[in-house]
């Protein structure tokens, strides 16, 4: 099986990398068929839509992505101060 990347779409310190509209088409276009994604806490608010303040924020924006497909999400620089030894 083929596995197909997307270029990373930014981060906290500097915003988007890519054009801001590249945003809708992962979301709409390119989530749908992904079963995993790794995206890090800025690519994570960008794509739901929300505001990530704590661990718990990031853990809601990841949930809210779990639709279709999509069977998994793990959050790179992810805000909060949660048991490094637990994945939520």
């Amino acid at each position: 099986m083929e596995h197909a990347r997307a270029p990373v779409m930014g981060d906290t310190d500097c915003g988007y990398y890519v054009n801001a509209e590249v945003n809708s088409c992962y979301r709409d276009q390119i989530l749908p068929l992904a079963t995993g994604l790794t995206p890090n806490a800025f690519e994570l608010s960008c794509l739901s839509g929300m505001t990530l303040d704590s661990a718990e924020s990031a853990i809601t924006a990841s949930r809210s992505l779990l639709k279709g497909a999509m069977e998994w999400v793990v959050v790179t620089s992810a805000p909060g101060n949660l048991d490094k030894q637990r994945i939520q």
